[in-house]
């Protein structure tokens, strides 16, 4: 990455993506260095259109004293496309991707003794979420042998709960599905798109990766699939996130919530359930080098969350709030969401 720097001779000039450079020795004079101070800047998506990608902004410092400037010491990926040292006005090209992402820099003197140190994130908004599965991420909550219950208009599922929920604690998310995919508008969900196909199974979703994703280039993934034709193991799902990481080679990085599945009624297809759960749990957990969640959706229902219908594999309407909850704690707790009144 090429950084055009306006500063003084002591500038510690084109520090590079994910790397440290500039001044460490210095402290406040007291011999402890100081404090570090977080600050964030909320972006839109729009806001980014209107100034063609760039982010024109002067980062949080005091620079009264005498001869003091900024010395960058981590960016984030995508470009700076000119920095001053003095004023601390930035011109920042992200990555493509729209998590959030900060940069971390000190203040010095003109001695190089460190004055401050900062952390300033960058958070746009909203992030791109593809909520990915079968029926029970389409929202049936039931099967009456012949049709999927409630209509597909009406279908909400996690969704309504999650993205209601999400909205109430100001994380904003832009729900994506393929064209033909939208369900919920008529039961109040407000972004119904999804990616949810009842019927299908793991090999469905490894054929259409690619499709989908060219569709819509999304930030986060919530996958819930291996309810339909329950395999014995969750190579399927490693596959899927091998294909994934490749696609992700050349464009932007795509973080993975995957869960366990649900709870089945059938005391054979539970047992089946369970089988495949815990393949996917070694199998997520080898994959030291992904952006991928493990999420635990298995563990936070119960038979009593699943519906009566005859199959007994689709969560009633608590089961649902169930889930939303768990998909809720998982986005936060992994960092995979920020927003800038809650800074982690």
């Amino acid at each position: 990455m090429q950084a055009a720097c306006s500063s003084s001779d002591d500038d510690a000039s084109s520090p590079t993506a994910g790397t440290t450079e500039g001044t460490t020795e210095g402290t406040t004079g007291g011999g402890e260095p100081p404090a570090l101070e977080v600050s964030c800047e909320a972006i839109s998506a729009s806001q980014l259109q209107n100034t063609s990608g760039v982010i024109s902004t002067v980062l949080p410092a005091d620079l009264s004293v005498a001869g003091a400037q900024i010395a960058i010491q981590v960016l984030p990926e995508g470009q700076l496309a000119s920095f001053d040292a003095q004023t601390g006005a930035v011109d920042y090209v992200p990555g493509a991707s729209r998590l959030s992402t900060e940069v971390s820099y000190q203040v010095i003197d003109a001695n190089d003794n460190v004055l401050a140190s900062h952390k300033h994130q960058w958070v746009v908004n909203p992030v791109r979420v593809m909520p990915l599965g079968d029926s029970i991420t389409a929202g049936v909550e039931f099967f009456d042998g012949s049709n999927d219950l409630p209509p597909q208009a009406l279908r909400v599922g996690y969704r309504k709960f999650l993205y209601d929920r999400l909205s109430q604690q100001g994380y904003a998310v832009d729900f994506q599905g393929q064209g033909g995919q939208s369900a919920g508008a008529d039961a109040g969900l407000v972004d119904p798109e999804n990616n949810g196909y009842p019927g299908v199974d793991i090999d469905f979703l490894n054929a259409k990766l690619n499709e989908q994703l060219a569709e819509d280039n999304v930030d986060i993934i919530l996958l819930h699939i291996g309810t339909n034709n329950t395999p014995a193991d969750a190579a399927g799902i490693d596959q899927w996130l091998d294909a994934l990481d490749v696609w992700e080679a050349t464009n932007n990085p795509v973080i993975a919530l995957v869960a366990t599945i649900v709870p089945e009624r059938d005391a054979t297809r539970n047992a089946q359930t369970d089988v495949f759960n815990n393949d996917l749990r070694q199998r997520i957990a080898a994959r030291t080098n992904d952006r991928v969640v493990l999420v635990e959706q298995n563990l936070a229902l119960t038979l009593d969350d699943i519906s009566t219908e005859a199959i007994g594999v689709h969560p009633n309407i608590g089961g649902y709030e169930k889930m939303a909850n768990v998909w809720f704690d998982a986005l936060i707790d992994s960092g995979a969401l920020k927003k800038c009144d809650a800074v982690q």
